[in-house]
């Protein structure tokens, strides 16, 4: 067995819009999906070049697609709890590759998550971590440059979304 301890850095984004409406952000920038109709592109791709092409179909404006959402706030109600949070699964196959090829224990760590929120002062909060601070612990120059990117792309969503 072998024990490794690396620093996270977690964003928070705050947003002024209700939650309802950073959710709807965040969906529309996104590519539909969950994790049965990934695995039939998988099934039904014969090539990896056209995997390429219908991915690169799937996936939103922000370059993601849906692997899965997990409404805490559905299941909490039946504590009773009133919350308002939503966690997606989210990630794009063509950048997960790029790092795989190099370094596969960075499978643990992709498809990436982010959730979205109602704090309990009402303020609609967007959070993740960032993948770079936790993928540079590998030694990899490559996987570093694109998780790098990956950032990025997480900052632009919330961003956006949030805004």
């Amino acid at each position: 067995m072998e024990t490794v301890t690396f620093t996270d850095t977690h964003v928070t984004v705050p947003s002024n819009k209700p939650f309802e409406e950073v959710i709807r952000a965040v969906e529309s920038l996104l590519g539909e999906g969950d994790i049965q109709s990934f695995a039939r592109l998988v099934e039904s791709s014969g090539s990896w070049e056209e995997f390429e092409e219908r991915t690169e179909q799937s996936v939103g404006e922000s370059g993601f697609l849906i692997f899965a959402k997990v409404d805490h706030g559905t299941w909490m109600s039946l504590v009773p709890h009133e919350m308002k949070g939503k966690m997606y699964v989210i990630g794009n196959p063509l950048i997960a590759r790029q790092m795989l090829e190099h370094v596969p224990e960075i499978g643990l760590y992709v498809p990436v998550g982010i959730y979205i929120y109602e704090d309990g002062q009402g303020t609609t909060r967007i959070d993740y971590d960032r993948v770079s601070p936790i993928f540079e612990r590998f030694g990899n120059q490559q996987v570093n440059e694109v998780a790098r990117m990956l950032d990025g792309k997480l900052e632009e969503l919330a961003t956006t979304a949030a805004s």
